[in-house]
């Protein structure tokens, strides 16, 4: 047997094998689209013939041959049939199966791939259907001597049944029709087209001319043109808009005026200084300055015009008056932040629930400054003696106090009453008192 598998073999590194396409020792042959050398795909079939080894699983081995016929039909894979006949120890075999195969890497001797193939065997056990894989195109050689070598495993419907061996090659193949392989169309190059010549509009002769101070004048140009234009540059756009209401004319730092639309001239007046003032203080504070009175929102705030320079304000209301000294600048708003209005005290003599000369000045002074603020007045007393008593005393003091404020001029509804309060600690003059508690809104 090992004499018949080398002549095989010889057979198979004969100068008229080795030029077939498929071993890729011609030049010509050499580019076989089947080969992946040529930019087409081979559809020819070929005959080729391998001497093989089997071993059973059960343990008889032999040898045989076969005979292939293959459809390479595409570069990476082919299909084939394949009948082989041979002997064993055990008695003679033959076996028919169509099979495929699978190219991972094809190269011009083949390439590396994997066989996969269904048939069936005869052999001394009878007719059995096979599953064949393997492995398929292992080349060998050199020159114009190239095989290639596979291996697999038949199974059975028992299982594993044989492994099998064998070294192969082609004896014929017929050039046949070669479908051109459609071929990457180039990249469109692009093309640079030279750049249009901007058009340029045609200009009226007569343009309507405009003359503004100050420099740098803006025009507004109404509908259909609903554009702003420098002065020096408006001509073309008003003969467009072809109306003829006159045109505004608008300079930082100027009064706006107008100007015709058919052209002319216009000098602008130079806008009067201006700064602005905001003065955070409390609810119904009232700011006076530069003999104007302003209230302030329900929040306590009051945005008003000032001129550039010094302003002196006085912030009025809850009975006191805040002077501030601010400074204003041309275009600039200045922000000032009023002290909130603090508790007072009137004091009284021991016993006493009247309004002594003393305090009356100062009493006219809180009502002068109520501005639209509230007050809540509590009155006290010292701990000696009966709380009763000392309760009503301060509740007639409060009265007293509230008296005098209206009487003053301050309005009864921004003066309201609360309950008496008895002061703690020793006996003292700082006890016998009104308290007056500023209020942000009515109780």
């Amino acid at each position: 047997m090992m004499l018949w598998l080398a002549l095989f073999m010889t057979a198979h590194a004969s100068p008229e094998l080795g030029a077939s396409p498929e071993l890729g020792a011609s030049p010509e042959l050499g580019a076989s689209p089947e080969l992946g050398t040529s930019p087409e795909l081979g559809v020819s079939p070929e005959l080729g013939a391998s001497a093989i080894g089997l071993v059973r699983s059960d343990g008889p081995a032999g040898a045989g041959a076969r005979v292939t016929v293959g459809f390479p039909a595409r570069a990476a894979w082919a299909v084939e049939g394949q009948l082989e006949g041979g002997a064993t120890s055990a008695g003679g075999f033959a076996a028919a199966r169509v099979a495929g195969r699978i190219f991972a890497n094809r190269t011009e001797d083949g390439g590396l791939g994997v066989l996969l193939g269904a048939g069936a065997m005869l052999d001394e056990r009878g007719l059995d259907p096979r599953l064949t894989l393997g492995i398929a195109g292992v080349p060998v050689g050199r020159g114009r001597a190239r095989f290639r070598i596979e291996a697999g495993a038949e199974i059975g419907l028992a299982g594993l049944d044989a492994l099998h061996f064998g070294v192969g090659g082609v004896l014929w193949k017929r050039e046949g029709e070669r479908i051109p392989r459609p071929e990457k169309e180039p990249e469109p190059v692009p093309i640079e087209e030279p750049e249009a010549e901007p058009v340029l509009a045609e200009v009226p002769e007569d343009l309507p001319e405009i003359t503004v101070q100050p420099d740098g004048a803006m025009v507004w140009i109404p509908h259909p043109v609903c554009a702003w234009a420098p002065a020096s540059e408006a001509g073309a756009l008003l003969a467009e808009y072809g109306g003829e209401q006159p045109v505004q004319v608008r300079a930082p730092g100027f009064l706006p005026g107008t100007v015709d639309a058919a052209g002319g001239a216009v000098s602008l007046e130079r806008a009067p200084e201006q700064g602005a003032i905001v003065v955070v203080g409390w609810p119904g504070d009232v700011v006076r300055f530069d003999g104007d009175e302003v209230s302030t929102d329900p929040t306590g705030v009051v945005v008003t015009n000032a001129p550039p320079g010094p302003v002196l304000l006085d912030v009025v209301g809850y009975g006191r008056v805040a002077q501030v000294d601010a400074y204003v600048g041309d275009g600039m708003a200045l922000w000032v932040r009023v002290p909130p209005p603090e508790p007072v005290r009137v004091l009284f003599g021991s016993g006493s629930a009247s309004v002594s000369g003393s305090v009356l000045g100062q009493i006219q002074a809180i009502a002068e400054a109520m501005g639209d603020g509230h007050l809540l007045l509590r009155g006290g007393s010292s701990p000696e003696g009966n709380a009763d008593a000392n309760a009503r005393l301060g509740r007639r003091r409060a009265e007293s106090v509230r008296a005098a404020l209206i009487a003053a001029g301050a309005p009864p509804e921004q003066v309201h009453l609360g309950e008496s309060e008895i002061a703690d600690g020793p006996p003292g003059p700082q006890q016998r008192r009104v308290t007056l508690t500023p209020l942000r809104s009515a109780p």
